[in-house]
Parts: C-alpha cells; sequence; structure tokens
C-alpha cells in the first residue's frame, strides 16, 4: 500500500481535456461514455497537494483518500479545491488488480 506524500507542483500547470466530440466534428468511440464525451477542458496548476498513487480497483479509492486526509490532518493541511485523478491505465483493462492512478488533492 503507497502511503501519501507531500508534493509541491507550483510550475507544472495539467490539463484535463473530455472534449466534445461533436465539436470536432468526430463520432465518440464506443468505450467512451457519453457523459465524458460531453466533458470540458480545464486548466489549473497543481500546486501544493498531497498525492499517492492507488494501486486497484476504483471501489477501493476511498480507503486511498482516507489515508491522504489522515496526512493532511497530521499536517495540519486543509483541502484548497477538489481532488483529481491521474488514471494510468487504460480504462478498457479488464483486470481490475492493474488499475493505477495517482490521487491529489490542493492543499494549504
Amino acid at each position: 500500500m503507497e502511503r501519501p506524500a507531500l508534493v509541491h507542483r507550483p510550475e507544472r500547470a495539467s490539463v484535463l481535456s473530455l472534449r466534445h466530440y461533436d465539436d470536432l466534428g468526430l463520432l465518440a468511440p464506443a468505450w467512451v461514455d457519453p457523459a465524458a464525451a460531453r466533458g470540458q477542458h480545464v486548466s489549473y496548476t497543481d500546486g501544493r497537494c498531497v498525492q499517492v498513487l492507488h494501486r486497484g480497483p476504483y471501489s477501493d479509492e476511498p480507503a486511498s483518500l482516507a489515508r491522504m486526509d489522515s496526512l493532511m490532518e497530521a499536517e495540519g493541511l486543509v483541502p484548497n479545491g477538489l481532488h483529481h485523478e491521474v488514471h494510468l491505465s487504460d480504462p478498457r483493462e479488464e483486470d481490475p488488480a492493474t488499475k493505477r492512478a495517482i490521487l491529489r488533492q490542493p492543499v494549504r
């Protein structure tokens, strides 16, 4: 089980782009959830955050988030924005044990 870490990423701007397939004149692939196909383009800077590499099924993420909350409490930190995830595994992968994602919570 990975330990959460406090990191500072001021220089790194991340971009999440779940673009509107209709706006691009494309048909969404069959595996794309229709809600995701209507996503938005969002830019943000990570800044100071707590993060952990989550391994395993998405249903186990609450335990990883709880460990992050424990670290934040121990360090006297509070959330500073919405938590986000960087999925490292192919969403079509069928074995949940092979899923990997970085869970990241901005803090102050």
